[in-house]
This record gives C-alpha cells, structure tokens and sequence, in this order.
C-alpha cells in the first residue's frame, strides 16, 4: 500500500476508533476503564457528544480528501501512461537517453515547498544543493518536474526555472525558453559531465570559453547552482508550451533532452531531413495536443 491512501487509511481507523471509544464512555462512563485510559475519558464524558460530532465531520473530510487524492492521482496516472507511449512511438522507447519531462507552472512559493520537500524526503546527492534550489521569488512563476516517462532518471528532481511571459531574459533553462517560444528545439550542447560542475561555485569568474559556461550560454542558465542540481546534462532539446486551446493560458512546458551523441530526431542540418522533421513535428504536436485538451 502506497504512503499516502495507507495514511488516509490511518486517520479513518484513528477516528473510528475515537467514535466507539466515546460511545462507550458515554453509555457506560469510566468506572470500568483501564487506568491508563481512564484519565482520558474523564477528561472527555462531559464532552462526548461534541467530540462524537467532531471525530464524524473528521471523518467525512478525510473520505473527501481521499476521494481527491484518488482522482488525482488517476489523472496522473493517465499522463504517465501518454508520457509512456510518446517515448515509444517517437523516442525508439529510450526513457532514460532522451527523458521526457512534463513540466508544470506554479507561484516560486509553491514550488519552493515542492522543492524542499524533495530535497529532504526523497533527495539523492547532494542535499544542500538541492534544497538551495528552494531560494525562489515567491510571487514568481517557475517550473517545476510534475511528471516523467516511467524508466526515467529523478522523477522527483529539484530544478525550478523562472519564466516570464513578455521578458524572454527573465526565462531560464531550456524549459524557459520553450515557454517564451512557444515551440523551440536546440541540438549539439557541449558535453558536460557532473564532474566538471561539482566545485563550481560562480560563473563569472570563469572565461568564456570553459565548458560549464558555454553549456551553461546554450542551455540558457545563468548560475552555478542551477548546473550542480542536475544529475545529467543533455546535448539535445526539444519542446512545445502546453496551453489551454481556448484562452491560450499557459499550463506548462512539455520538454525532450536527449544524451545521445548525435541528435535522435531529424534536424534541417542533416540531408533531405526536411520532410522527416515536418513529420516528426506533427506527431510532437499531437502529444501536446492530447496534453493540452486534458490539463487545462
């Protein structure tokens, strides 16, 4: 049984519990309860009904609260299962090479809870990077990993970037720029590897032409400390903005990164690629499409 439904599970024992417990005070009183137990319904036989009152108001929140959870949770479930099938139609069924991300909008103080609650609960590396990562704008947008393609690497990854919808210098990441573009691909990054980020304290005082900066310029990040929260640096990109079909309202980003050496998906760059890459475009956007019609 997963964490959450066996806590809602708990909390409805617990409450149940509280009910016949009450129920028997108040029926029989307390002169025939245990010691350690009769404390408690001293305390409460004058309060009984109230409590009873209470504990079933408890009950009926927490039946509801359940019943959200469960239908999102199949909502989830459901964008998994088309996160799954994108890679295996377009992807060769490759989750881990080229990842497929849906990533979400949120106000920087939500997602800043979303981030220190991965770094602390489900953090692998290092932690303090990662909960660093938590230093956000509360009243900005970012985005932030809402789901992966099963088979994918860091489901629970504690990378947030800014975004902005009429400053594109004000959108970070890969995923910022897909946001401001709209739709966006960029191919052939320099190979950066963890190791060469992981006693890097400030951009700036490196030259130009050092790897981590020149990554960091093509991948549209600005700080160090947004280069060590990642687990992997892919050489190729490509996304499109998830938005409502009728108010154009922007939801999201959903973005590919791909570690292959040469870029999976037909580029214009390569030979008589263009009716490949047309192809390739339009089975994209029909993913965003399904994406878009069930989120917003």
């Amino acid at each position: 049984m997963k964490r959450t439904p066996l806590a809602f599970f708990l909390a409805s024992l617990l409450i149940y519990v509280g009910i016949a417990f009450l129920n028997l005070i108040a029926r029989d009183g307390t002169a025939d309860l245990h010691p350690s137990v009769k404390w408690l319904g001293d305390l409460l036989v004058g309060r009984a009904s109230w409590c009873i009152f209470l504990l079933a108001a408890s009950a009926a929140i927490v039946q509801l609260a359940e019943r959200v959870f469960s239908t999102l949770q199949f909502r989830k479930e459901k964008i998994q299962n088309i996160l799954d099938h994108m890679v295996r139609d377009l992807f060769e069924n490759k989750p881990k090479e080229r990842r497929c991300t849906l990533f979400r909008a949120a106000k920087g103080y939500q997602v800043a809870i979303i981030v220190l609650w991965r770094a602390i609960i489900h953090h692998s590396g290092d932690r303090l990077t990662q909960m660093r990562a938590a230093l956000l704008n509360p009243f900005g947008t970012y985005l932030y990993v809402w789901a992966r393609a099963k088979g994918s690497r860091n489901h629970r990854s504690c990378v947030a970037f800014r975004v902005h919808s009429r400053y594109e210098t004000r959108c970070e990441g890969m995923a910022g720029t897909v946001w401001f573009k709209g739709v966006y691909q960029k191919s052939n990054l320099p190979q950066l590897e963890p190791d060469n980020v992981k006693d890097l304290d400030d951009l700036s005082r490196l030259p130009a032409d050092d790897l981590a900066v020149r990554y960091a310029r093509a991948s549209n990040i600005s700080s160090a400390h947004q280069l060590k929260a990642r687990a992997r640096f892919a050489k190729h990109f490509y996304g499109s903005v998830i938005e409502s079909p009728k108010t154009q309202e922007k939801w999201g980003v959903l973005l590919v990164d791909a570690t292959d050496r040469d870029c999976p998906w037909p580029t214009t760059n390569r030979s008589n690629a263009a009716a490949k890459l047309k192809d390739f475009e339009k089975e994209f956007e029909s993913f965003t499409v399904i994406l878009s019609n069930i989120l917003t």
